[in-house]
């Protein structure tokens, strides 16, 4: 249509076009060499928060040196600079992720909170029972280091938690949040799943005497907590299994010692 005044055809208003979606993002968006740096990272932080409590300790106890035994299964001299150097850790993982990936943290390790997820602790206590039940019928692994953390109740107590607040998200981030997934882009999910599994047992060797049994249980219980952030898509759901396993486990030590008082019987 046209009108003397303009000639040319009025044009209809021009529509506004939606705004083009965001590409999305990969996943994961880091790769083999960021989980190596990861755990350089780590074995570094370790290293420099156990010489420095290791020093502050020395210097409290107005230079007396520490005995062996206690550099090595002492919860009071191992844990604190464990629980700093995961701190640190997990520092250096964030800042990877929000500075340079440039994604939130969450959103990048697909943290993901299930909805029911009471579900998840409950199936890790029932993991732990199973395997109880399926050590009960090995031979024993006689004495193990592991066991040399529990020399009282506030030992005890103090590895309790450890194992059942801190160590699960550490060990989850590094192992599923990070290692899987990588794992996965170069090799498939399966295989990830066996890999994944065998690296979470061998961090726990040293803890457990390389005794066969243990670590084959342990094998199959990353091969578990590993196949529920893959199929539950969450690294949420795996912390929250590991840290109902862990607990039922000390529960049961909680009861076999009469609350830990019992620990040279157990």
């Amino acid at each position: 249509m046209s009108s003397p005044e303009n000639p040319l055809p009025i044009s209809n208003p021009v529509e506004t076009l939606p705004a083009p979606s965001e590409p999305q993002r990969r996943f994961p968006l880091w790769g083999l060499r960021e989980v190596a740096l990861v755990v350089a990272v780590a074995v570094i932080a370790l290293m420099a928060c156990s010489f420095v409590w290791l020093l502050a300790v020395t210097l409290v106890r107005h230079g007396r040196m520490l005995k062996p035994e206690d550099l090595a299964s002492d919860p009071l001299i191992v844990l604190p600079p464990q629980v700093a150097a995961y701190g640190l850790t997990f520092a250096f993982i964030r800042r990877m992720l929000v500075h340079h990936f440039q994604s939130p943290f969450a959103e990048g390790m697909g943290w993901r909170w299930p909805r029911k997820w009471l579900a998840f602790p409950f199936a890790g206590a029932l993991l732990a029972a199973s395997v109880l039940l399926v050590m009960s019928q090995l031979p024993s692994p006689g004495d193990l280091p592991i066991e040399h953390f529990f020399r009282g109740p506030l030992d005890a107590w103090m590895m309790a938690g450890f194992g059942v607040l801190i160590a699960p998200v550490a060990e989850e981030i590094l192992f599923r949040g990070l290692l899987f997934p990588a794992l996965a882009v170069r090799v498939g999910t399966l295989l990830s799943v066996v890999l994944t599994a065998l690296s979470f047992a061998v961090l726990h060797a040293t803890q457990l005497g390389r005794a066969w049994s243990p670590l084959l249980m342990l094998f199959m219980v990353g091969v578990v907590l590993t196949v529920v952030r893959w199929r539950a898509r969450s690294l949420a759901a795996s912390v929250l299994t590991h840290m109902g396993y862990n607990a039922a486990m000390f529960v049961e030590l909680f009861w076999a010692t009469r609350g830990f008082h019992d620990l040279a019987g157990k």
